[in-house]
């Protein structure tokens, strides 16, 4: 079932990297580089002046380059988080149900550039759900 399911979430992000060219604003605040701390490059240059020592700095901000995942990147993702929560196989579909509503009703296309903090929300939120449905009962 998951395959299936990590079959259906790359058509989402593959479609859209087709036929939408820029990232939405939704798209973009759930990039991945927003999650992650930022790197830079630092160059130093030192000489003399007549008195005392000169240093001069520079930055950069390291800028990496989206990467393309695949199916089986997906579901290794995938069965990583569901094995480390130890959730209910029925969490699988209700979580491409939250995923598919959210990108629905909030216009926000999964690309490649977010598909990890989308995957993990959804699930998160349908472990909540499926786990209230099961304590209530």
């Amino acid at each position: 079932m998951m395959e299936n399911v990590s079959a259906i979430i790359i058509k989402h992000i593959l479609s859209a990297e087709l036929y939408i060219n820029t990232p939405t604003e939704g798209a973009s605040l759930f990039n991945e580089s927003n999650f992650r701390r930022q790197e830079w490059n630092i160059q130093t240059t030192s000489g003399y002046s007549s008195t005392m020592p000169l240093f001069i700095y520079t930055y950069q901000k390291v800028i990496e380059p989206i990467r393309p995942c695949t199916e089986t990147d997906i579901l290794k993702f995938m069965r990583k988080v569901f094995d480390k929560m130890q959730l209910a196989t029925e969490c699988i579909l209700v979580s491409l149900i939250y995923l598919e509503k959210f990108m629905t009703t909030s216009k926000i296309e999964i690309r490649f550039s977010n598909w990890q903090p989308l995957v993990f929300t959804s699930i998160l939120l349908a472990s909540k759900f499926w786990e209230d449905i099961c304590f209530w009962n």
